[in-house]
């Protein structure tokens, strides 16, 4: 019988029986993986297919098939710490004549809801662990073949068998080296992918959907990814002591909290403040290196190509593509229109390079001269730097609000 132990970024095995084998791939990687098309049920499907090596060399072979109508996995090509396995694709594992049949394979999982699988035949018996999937067959498979029943199943790591071992135990995982970051920029600037960032300043809430969580400070935006246990509001401001790891996901910029769950005690209940104004910009003064995850606004513009969930936002000679990444609703009207969002830098598969391009939040009639005529008449306000309101400021650098615009000025 065998032991396995999982821990983040590891896997440790004890085996008492001689002559069992384990195959530990430790590191799932698709960026030799190619896609091509096969026929299925007189369709056209797409495939994916490439190579995974164990720790010992190993080879073993890897195909991805479509079985349904459902998003194609292209996506999957190129990334390098994870398997995507989406609903209604076919898993197959060839394993070389040495290795014999596979008979349990543990997969440590990468997100923290995933759907079941059904091996071929219902061969076998699957465990849906918190973080790890287990499938055990004493007689073995080879090559193993299974399908995903329902959304999407992402592992980074597995343990390929040739015996039934015992049930796998996740322990507690061992804290990594916690590094403190003053504010957005610092933790920008620093940069790291193996450390944990544990930020000494709050941020303000710019708009939360689900997992996606966007915040700013006085120094730059951040895009936070995962579940913090907390819903937020604009305007709120998250206390300071949120950690999380810096995370370039095809040149987004993300703070990802851990999959262990471990980051998530450290997001507090947001404390109550006015609503961030988006800062306004033009599409030709949008630059998706420097302005990745900033909270802006595209005035009198429209909206053209709309085909699902993209479309192109166009003002005069102007264009720059956007994603309806939020659900909200595409008003296909001749009107112009105030686009307010948050600019997303991306580099799709395939592209040469990263492009900008706009995740929208709110769509509205354009303020128009209208807009800035109320400008011009709303009142003004001061904030000190730490977002605090100042009735009567003195001299020093400050924050002005008056109506849509928001600057720093010096007193």
């Amino acid at each position: 019988m065998k032991k396995f132990l999982l821990a983040a970024g590891c896997v440790a095995i004890m085996a008492s029986a001689v002559s069992a084998k384990d195959y530990v791939i430790s590191k799932v990687d698709m960026t030799q993986f190619t896609e091509s098309t096969y026929t299925y049920d007189n369709k056209e499907k797409k495939q994916i297919a490439g190579t995974w090596s164990a720790e010992d060399g190993t080879v073993f072979n890897v195909v991805m098939k479509q079985q349904a109508s459902n998003t194609a996995p292209t996506n999957i090509v190129g990334q390098s710490d994870q398997c995507r396995w989406y609903k209604d694709y076919e898993l197959i594992i060839t394993a070389s004549a040495n290795v014999g049949a596979m008979k349990q394979i543990v997969f440590t999982v990468a997100n923290e809801k995933h759907a079941s699988f059904t091996p071929q035949d219902n061969k076998g018996a699957v465990t849906d662990g918190t973080s790890i999937i287990t499938w055990q067959y004493a007689d073995g498979m080879n090559p193993f073949v299974a399908t995903a029943d329902a959304g999407q199943i992402r592992f980074s790591q597995l343990v390929i068998s040739d015996e039934v071992g015992s049930t796998p135990v996740v322990p507690t995982p061992t804290p990594g080296e916690t590094v403190k970051v003053a504010n957005i920029a610092a933790w920008l600037a620093d940069a790291k992918t193996d450390v944990l960032y544990e930020f000494e300043n709050p941020v303000k809430v710019v708009y939360q959907n689900g997992l996606n969580l966007y915040v700013q400070d006085e120094t730059g935006s951040m895009f936070i990814y995962g579940s913090t246990d907390q819903t937020y509001t604009p305007g709120q401001t998250i206390p300071a002591g949120f950690t999380g790891n810096y995370v370039n996901y095809y040149s987004t910029i993300e703070l990802s909290l851990p999959k262990d769950g471990s980051s998530k005690a450290s997001y507090k209940a947001g404390v109550d403040g006015e609503p961030v104004q988006p800062a306004e910009v033009a599409i030709a003064d949008i630059d998706g290196a420097t302005m990745g995850n900033k909270y802006i606004v595209i005035r009198n513009c429209d909206l053209a190509n709309i085909v699902e969930k993209n479309f192109e936002i166009v003002a005069g000679n102007d264009k720059i593509s956007g994603y309806n990444k939020f659900g909200i609703d595409l008003p296909e009207t001749t009107e112009l229109k105030d686009v307010i969002g948050v600019v997303n830098y991306y580099q799709a598969k395939g592209a040469d390079a990263p492009s900008a391009s706009i995740y929208p939040i709110e769509i509205k009639a354009a303020a128009g001269i209208a807009g800035v005529e109320a400008d011009l008449n709303a009142p003004v306000e001061y904030f000190n730097l730490q977002g605090v309101r100042v009735e009567n400021p003195a001299n020093g650098l400050y924050i002005m609000r008056q109506g849509s615009k928001v600057a720093k000025v010096i007193l």
